[in-house]
């Protein structure tokens, strides 16, 4: 089986990853204008409470359970046991703490035991979309703390996110197995590494990391998968080991996993650069293969929609002096059938931020291929 990369059935934005970054959080900055509640309204979410008169604690803790999220104790809402769902008691709540928090805004997340992927996943979700996107698990045996990704609407300010090697270790959590493959960024086929019962998970995946895992074949960032129905204790266990195979922080996404047994994971190609300008064509391609992630779920959200869709999506940008893309459109020649995926593309150029180019403005057409796998 092969890994997939992304959501079934979301009723926030699209499809999410969670970034996890084990070792400790970064500083902090004032920040008054959370940009990630921007990506929220398109959701046709409700309006911002303006109450402001409750004091807003420096650090929260959410904890997850079976059936429900607790916010510092009190009860924030119920949790659908087979479906990734906003909590709506749990976003109002948290956007209301936004207001006069620091630009980098922590908690710490306890997940009990019994918590299905999917229920985890809806819980930091909600909680990313009301700009909180960096928690602190909780029960880990090394500090890792969960960086979750979420597409933001054009213009406003986003998280690089991971820069991904040419191969992505990937490592998906089943029902009752665990997963390792090796997935390219280009167009050859993903590489099945090991196949691991959870009962092996402590002694396995440990030795299984420390021979795949080299200079020449890097780990980190890497993906983590979750099937709908795996328990989170084991995504946790599994987590916990990946963060203390590295002496640097691990950085990777996770995300759930909607190809069934069998199946083959999208496949995301980055084609040839056109540039016109004095920009290197290798450093823009670096740049776009940072934010390879964001191209994969604008697919995956498609997919959704129909399984067998595939194309190709021609984006032509204007790199300005500052580096910024101030203009950005789908290209004649594109083949994908699915206007919501060209234009989610087109979205995540108009975010990208490059190094100021020499001698004036880039124009580039980059071309981007997908296809079920």
């Amino acid at each position: 089986m092969s890994p997939t990369l992304g959501l079934r059935r979301l009723r926030l934005c699209g499809t999410l990853g969670v970034v996890v970054v084990g070792g400790a959080c970064g500083p902090r900055a004032k920040h008054t204008v959370p940009a990630e509640t921007a990506a929220v309204a398109a959701t046709g979410a409700r309006p911002l409470p303006t109450n402001e008169s409750k004091p807003v604690p420096k650090v929260f803790e959410l904890v997850v359970e079976p059936r429900r999220v607790l916010l510092d104790g009190r009860e924030m809402g119920a949790l659908a046991p087979d479906a990734v769902r906003r909590i709506d008691g749990l976003y109002e709540e948290l956007v209301r703490r936004v207001r006069g928090a620091p630009a980098r805004r922590d908690y710490r997340v306890t997940v009990r035991d019994g918590v299905h992927g999917v229920q985890a996943i809806s819980a930091l979700q909600t909680a990313a979309f009301a700009g909180w996107r960096h928690a602190n698990l909780q029960g880990t045996t090394k500090p890792v703390t969960i960086d979750v990704q979420i597409p933001l609407l054009p213009g406003a300010s986003t998280d690089p996110g991971p820069k991904w090697p040419t191969e992505i270790l990937v490592v998906i959590v089943r029902k009752k197995t665990l997963e390792l493959w090796r997935v390219p960024t280009t167009a050859t086929e993903p590489r099945g590494l090991a196949t691991l019962a959870h009962e092996n998970i402590p002694l396995g995946l440990p030795h299984l990391l420390e021979l795949e895992c080299k200079a020449q074949s890097p780990c980190n960032p890497m993906m983590f998968q979750v099937s709908a129905d795996a328990e989170f204790a084991v995504v946790k266990e599994a987590l916990s080991i990946a963060a203390a195979s590295t002496a640097e922080p691990l950085s990777a996404t996770l995300s759930m996993s909607a190809v069934p047994p069998g199946g083959k994971p999208p496949s995301v190609r980055l084609g040839a650069t056109r540039v016109s300008g004095r920009l290197p064509p290798a450093v823009i391609q670096k740049i776009i293969r940072g934010h390879y992630d964001t191209l994969r779920k604008c697919y995956e959200q498609g997919l959704v929609r129909d399984p067998h869709l595939q194309g190709r999506v021609t984006v032509k940008f204007v790199i300005e002096r500052d580096g910024r893309v101030t203009q950005s459109h789908a290209a004649e020649g594109a083949s994908m059938p699915d206007g919501e995926v060209v234009e989610c593309v087109v979205n995540a150029f108009r975010s990208l931020v490059f190094p100021k180019p020499e001698g004036g403005i880039v124009t580039v057409i980059y071309p981007v291929t997908f296809s079920p796998g």
